[in-house]
């Protein structure tokens, strides 16, 4: 390549085979008068042509005339008149560059041949090559495949084969072709001088078979022919087979779904009854429990507290031992009145929202009894009377509110306790709140008592909030969902 400043080096570019050549080994170079280059090589002879920034390589062989494929070293001149001379190993070749032309000729493509089974489909009806084509009835064409622009197949051809041309017929060798099964093939395939194609189980559906080709010198037909394919499906998976088929699953349903549904329903009341079985043995057996408990216990405990009472008179002058007598007795007293609520929290008659605020209310009613604190507890039990709240969360919510009307009493002077209880859309809410002296909250919730109450409420998936004031009363809240507050 020459480059625009003399100054510069030229530039030397490699062409191969890989590029276009016919072969790697040339013997010599020639330039027309038009700047092609003629090569000649070991393996034919080439124009090399220039167009712009692109390359051309034309590529002649014996079918083009050559004496040889195979050309000589040395053996190449140009004469005075542009006439070029390649010498090869059977002679040598004379031509004069500008009576060299390609081929322009588009060439009309043809199918000439459609087989089913590797056998010729004919013309007409002939039962011999019915039965070669595999067929259990015959199959013929109504008119020659040339001709013929649709074919109906059955879903037992399941090989079939085309066969196809280029009608130019300079060096016909080396025409090319490519075809198409359009809804199977997904791009064109290049089959190169090839001529035929073979599909095998073709899916039921509407097909195009297109073919294209060129001529020796590469000029193409791209519009080609194509010839229009059905192929029926089997019986069995027809529109009305399908039709048969979704009655056939109708009528199914309608007999087996009502049976399916007793069956279902026999299961689950067969459940429902075992559950409601379990759960009755599982009640008999925790009031047996309490009732046991409660007389075996209750009784035990009475009688310490009977014969603590007449040792304390015995011993009247004993001051040390009259105080531990007084312990027991203060200890077996508070042992009996949590036994009382063990034993109320397993009573199965005792589950509602109802029954645990009653326990509480009735708790708070003695303890406040001989108190200056009025007491009270404000609820609507049409809201609450047939609610089920889980035996620990009861449980919970009993000690913990039991612990805050004992502090309450305790330490806050208050004149006046409420216990209110809400309870929307599965959200329970209890709150206590007393007019006393109050308490520094941030200090106290250090404490054991406080942050016993709030670990209590986590453990069953509520949050309990306490604020306090100094010379203004204390709140104390809990709340959570009963469906999360589990046993």
């Amino acid at each position: 390549v020459k480059p625009e400043n003399e100054s510069e080096d030229f530039t030397f570019l490699k062409y191969y085979q890989k590029d276009g050549l016919p072969n790697d080994v040339i013997y010599g170079i020639l330039e027309d008068g038009k700047g092609n280059l003629w090569i000649s090589t070991n393996k034919g002879l080439c124009r090399m042509s220039f167009e712009g920034d692109k390359i051309n390589f034309r590529n002649y062989y014996t079918e083009d005339g050559l004496q040889s494929d195979e050309f000589d070293q040395n053996s190449f001149s140009k004469s005075d008149d542009g006439k070029m001379y390649f010498g090869g190993i059977n002679g040598f070749n004379v031509f004069h560059p500008d009576s060299i032309s390609d081929n322009r000729f588009i060439p009309p493509i043809v199918i000439t041949d459609f087989k089913i089974m590797n056998h010729s489909v004919s013309i007409g009806d002939d039962t011999e090559d019915a039965v070669h084509c595999n067929r259990s009835t015959s199959f013929r064409l109504d008119k020659s495949i040339t001709e013929t622009d649709t074919i109906i197949l059955s879903y037992k051809d399941d090989v079939i084969s085309f066969e196809f041309a280029a009608l130019n017929f300079t060096v016909p060798e080396r025409n090319r072709y490519a075809y198409l099964m359009e809804g199977f093939d997904t791009e064109w395939i290049y089959s190169g001088s090839r001529r035929f194609v073979t599909y095998t189980n073709l899916d039921a559906g509407e097909y195009r078979f297109k073919v294209k080709g060129s001529n020796n010198d590469g000029i193409w037909n791209e519009e080609g022919i194509s010839i229009y394919l059905i192929v029926n499906p089997p019986p069995w998976a027809t529109w009305w087979a399908y039709t048969i088929y979704a009655m056939l699953i109708f009528v199914g349903g309608l007999l087996f779904v009502p049976k399916r549904e007793k069956a279902v329903k026999q299961e689950m009341e067969m459940t429902l009854r075992i559950d409601k079985a379990k759960a009755e043995e599982r009640e008999a057996v925790r009031k047996k429990t309490s009732q046991d408990f409660h007389d075996e216990a209750g009784n035990k405990l009475t009688k310490i507290r009977l014969f603590t009472t007449l040792a304390k008179k015995e011993t009247e002058e004993e001051t040390t031992l009259n105080k531990y007598l007084s312990e027991i007795e203060a200890n077996t007293s508070e042992l009996s009145n949590g036994m009382r609520d063990f034993l109320w929290v397993l009573d199965a008659g005792k589950d509602t929202l109802f029954d645990m605020i009653s326990r509480l209310e009735e708790f708070g009613n003695s303890m406040f009894e001989y108190s200056d604190t009025n007491f009270k507890v404000l609820y609507v039990k049409d809201e609450i009377d047939k609610i089920n709240l889980p035996m620990e969360a009861r449980r919970t919510l009993i000690l913990i509110f039991k612990e805050a009307m004992n502090n309450c009493l305790k330490y806050s002077n208050a004149g006046n306790v409420t216990l209110e209880i809400e309870f929307q859309n599965d959200m329970l809410g209890l709150t206590l709140t007393d007019d006393g002296k109050g308490f520094d909250c941030e200090k106290e919730k250090k404490g054991y008592g406080l942050k016993n109450m709030i670990a209590r409420a986590e453990s069953v998936n509520g949050k309990l909030d306490i604020s306090s004031e100094i010379d203004d009363g204390t709140k104390i809240t809990f709340k959570g969902n009963i469906t999360q507050m589990g046993n």
